[in-house]
């Protein structure tokens, strides 16, 4: 069943891409020329913030209010929605395959991390 979700989600992210109204990229470039612009002091401060902004919305991994202003864009879907899905669907066979109970702390402890590395 992952493996089917997975493509799903590679046909959205393309299907999504053939619009530019719904590219991360240019959300994320936009960020940058906004701080070279205005001579903002970092760089990588205005990436965290553009990125957090569409997904976590949080100042630390695991913040309550994850996806508040989520995105249907392009490159979200392929780049971080994905790896969402695909850490969600290895804790759901691993449970499966070893008739265990779902393991949620581990799923949110490599779902956070997993979010944040993506967000910084």
């Amino acid at each position: 069943m992952g493996k089917y979700l997975v493509q799903l989600i590679d046909t959205l992210d393309h299907l999504l891409g053939t619009n530019p109204n719904y590219l991360l990229g240019d959300f994320t470039t936009s960020a940058t020329d906004y701080s070279n612009k205005h001579n903002l002091p970092s760089l990588n401060n205005t990436l965290y913030n553009a990125k957090n902004q569409v997904t976590l919305w949080a100042p630390f991994p695991g913040g309550d209010i994850i996806d508040y202003a989520c995105k249907g864009w392009s490159g979200l879907y392929s780049s971080f929605y994905q790896g969402r899905w695909e850490i969600l669907m290895n804790f759901v066979n691993d449970a499966t395959d070893k008739q265990v109970r779902f393991d949620y702390g581990g799923y949110t402890t490599a779902s956070n991390n997993f979010e944040w590395t993506w967000v910084t």
